[in-house]
């Protein structure tokens, strides 16, 4: 797995926004397998996390969005570590003739 930081509205030192990814690779397709999360993560064990009401928060990967709409919630408190998944997906795509190819993330926040 590798995690790209994402930095999203009151990132602060109480939590942390990021993606984590991972790939197949089917070499006879010319294609990879990309699976990818947006996590929300809790730093330490005094700060409580509500968003009140819903928001729609997500990842773009490779052009397509993967989003979600809710309340989220860590009402954790003394549970520094504590993670939730707040959005994820699945995409498959093509190479190039050389067989490589870039992806971009990004995420955002649409509330």
């Amino acid at each position: 797995m590798a995690i790209i930081n994402c930095n999203l509205g009151q990132n602060s030192s109480y939590y942390k926004v990021y993606i984590e990814y991972s790939y197949t690779q089917n070499i006879s397709e010319n294609t990879s397998t990309i699976t990818a999360a947006l996590k929300l993560q809790q730093l330490t064990d005094s700060y409580d996390f509500d968003t009140v009401s819903a928001v729609k928060v997500g990842f773009t990967m490779a052009g397509e969005e993967f989003s979600k709409s809710q309340r989220i919630n860590i009402n954790d408190k003394g549970n520094t570590g504590y993670t939730i998944t707040l959005a994820s997906g699945t995409k498959t795509v093509d190479h190039d003739s050389s067989g490589k190819k870039t992806i971009i993330f990004s995420c955002n926040n649409t509330s």
